[in-house]
């Protein structure tokens, strides 16, 4: 049959108490009969392809596999929301040499997104503008040519600095 473990008074808790490595002891889990929670008071390591299931269905997996770690949504929209007013989401990489640093900053005090490092389009992806559907303006390289397309509007070409041009410039057919 089942073990069952209970608490009867009212807004008591189950607490799961152990060593704490150095000859103490500490709550290790905590099933909070007051706040309705479960609190896990030190770290929890989950083995390789072990997965923390969230949502009636383990709709969302979050695991490693050994060599990669996962976020896995499978059902609805994966949704990343940062409540804190003025505070950033970053998306950190490793910089090439050993140390880490952040590639593109969703700004929420500045209110847009920022790219840190370089952003390559593969040959033929269109960086478009405008509207979603197909975009007013796309900028793209196809492997040979590059292309500033343009379908709706006029097209300025505008420099606002003080005593400064617009300089057009070409291969003057020897290599210069």
């Amino acid at each position: 049959g089942n073990l069952t473990i209970s608490v009867n008074g009212t807004d008591k808790d189950l607490i799961l108490k152990s060593d704490d490595g150095s000859g103490g002891e500490t709550a290790y889990l905590t099933l909070d009969g007051g706040e309705g929670r479960v609190v896990h008071n030190v770290w929890s390591r989950y083995v390789d392809s072990a997965r923390i299931l969230i949502g009636s269905g383990g709709d969302l997996a979050l695991y490693h596999d050994g060599t990669d770690s996962w976020i896995n949504n499978a059902n609805g929209n994966l949704l990343f929301v940062q409540n804190g007013d003025d505070k950033d989401i970053l998306f950190y990489c490793d910089d090439g040499s050993g140390g880490v640093t952040p590639y593109l900053t969703l700004d929420g005090g500045e209110g847009h997104l920022t790219v840190q490092k370089e952003m390559n389009f593969a040959d033929g992806v269109r960086a478009t503008f405008g509207n979603l559907a197909g975009g007013d303006m796309a900028i793209y390289h196809d492997g040979t040519n590059n292309y500033h397309n343009h379908y709706i509007g006029d097209v300025y070409f505008r420099n606002n600095a003080n005593d400064k041009d617009i300089i057009f410039q070409s291969d003057d057919g020897s290599g210069g």
